[in-house]
């Protein structure tokens, strides 16, 4: 593999004449091949290369992402194919990944804070009101056929609750990351760096990210889901000070983001459906405690 996608970047100019890099490969649940470019030392380059799936989409989806977050996104530098090989080219990063300590509790960063904060902030810039009914409709389409599955069939009711789509069919589109957990956030030289934009915009419901930031803070454990439900303001407040202005930075209230809530949830599933049983797992498992917030 590696001599194939060394000879694509040499043919699209990501490499000087002369250059031997080194590489570091690390697999993936899926079929994609994350590779690490570097020369002497220093990361030029981070590779997703996948032989079986074209990463089109993937790359435009990244390349807006570019456009509406600026400098919070490592930017794209190339998508080419070559042998069997489909490759993303992206400029190599090396971020500080985002300690869960940064953002909770007592030793929590107030600069870490201050640019959650500020990300959830500039994703407001983003909302368009147009065709906020159609949106709506393709969602609940999607999360229908999500839940029409052995196992979590007994949340249709909560998830497809009539209130809760008025809420969804008030607020305006906005494009979100689709996976944006501690794992895909970084910290570099003072600022916010956030990772993997596979799914970018494929959800437009306003909090989703927010919602899934939440949850893997504790790993997506169903007690995080039966928290957030019945948590009262002043213990939110205290353990996680960027919630409620994240909310109001979205147009939201942490009442509307609660409401939310089991659809932000099967919202995820649906983007996890074609991952990895581990994944899927993972998902399923924070949805299903909706049942347990509503029997304790």
């Amino acid at each position: 593999m590696i001599p194939v996608v060394l000879r694509g970047m040499r043919e699209h100019g990501l490499l000087r004449a002369g250059l031997d890099p080194d590489f570091h490969i690390t697999l993936t649940q899926g079929d994609a091949i994350h590779v690490r470019v570097y020369e002497a030392g220093q990361l030029l380059y981070f590779l997703k290369c996948s032989r079986f799936n074209s990463l089109q989409d993937e790359y435009e989806r990244h390349r807006q992402a570019r456009e509406a977050f600026g400098s919070t996104v490592v930017p794209p530098r190339a998508l080419f194919k070559t042998g069997e090989w489909n490759v993303i080219a992206s400029v190599g990063v090396e971020a500080m990944p985002l300690r869960r300590a940064r953002l909770f509790g007592d030793r929590r960063d107030r600069e870490v804070v201050a640019a959650v904060e500020g990300f959830f902030r500039q994703q407001a810039t983003l909302a368009d009101s147009a065709h906020r009914a159609e949106r709506a409709q393709r969602l609940a389409q999607s999360l229908v056929e999500t839940l029409d599955r052995p196992g979590v069939t007994s949340l249709r009711e909560r998830v497809m609750a009539p209130h809760a789509w008025d809420l969804v069919r008030e607020l305006p589109n906005m494009p979100q990351h689709g996976d944006f957990v501690m794992s895909n956030l970084a910290w570099l030289q003072g600022r916010l760096m956030v990772f993997d934009y596979e799914d970018f915009g494929r959800i437009q419901l306003p909090g989703f990210d927010l919602t899934t930031l939440y949850l893997s803070l504790f790993e997506f454990e169903p007690s995080a889901v039966e928290r957030l439900l019945r948590a009262d303001d002043a213990e939110l407040a205290t353990q996680l000070p960027w919630l409620r202005p994240s909310c109001a930075n979205l147009g939201l209230s942490l009442a509307n983001m609660r409401a939310l809530l089991p659809i932000h949830l099967a919202a995820f599933l649906s983007l996890k459906r074609n991952y990895g049983p581990a994944v899927r797992h993972i998902a399923e498992r924070a949805l299903l405690a909706l049942d347990s917030s509503d029997n304790g």
